[in-house]
C-alpha cells in the first residue's frame, strides 16, 4: 500500500521497477514535480483548454528542461480543447 508524504515517490519507483507497472497521475503538481526529478516520467499528456485563469503553479519543476519533451500526438476536440501527448527523451 502506498503511503503519503516523502515516501510516495520512492514507493512508486520500487513498484514500477519490481512489477513493471505503469502509473497515471492526474492533478497533483507537487507529486508530479517529485516524479520528474526522480526521472520516473516517460510521457506527458496535456489537455489544453481555451481558458486563461490568472496565475497558477508551474507544470514542470524549476530548472527542468522542457526541451526533453517530444510531441508525438495532437488531437483536437469540439469546444477547442486540444490533447498534446509528449514522450520524454531520456
Amino acid at each position: 500500500m502506498l503511503r503519503g508524504g516523502n515516501h510516495l515517490t520512492q514507493e512508486i519507483e520500487e513498484l514500477a521497477a519490481r512489477d513493471g507497472l505503469d502509473f497515471v497521475l492526474t492533478g497533483s503538481i507537487s507529486l508530479s514535480h517529485n516524479l520528474f526529478r526522480a526521472n520516473l516520467v516517460d510521457e506527458v499528456r496535456l489537455f489544453v483548454n481555451p481558458l486563461v485563469l490568472d496565475d497558477g503553479r508551474r507544470m514542470f519543476p524549476q530548472g527542468w528542461n522542457v526541451a526533453e519533451l517530444g510531441l508525438v500526438e495532437e488531437r483536437r476536440f469540439s469546444g477547442g480543447v486540444v490533447l498534446r501527448r509528449y514522450l520524454l527523451r531520456h
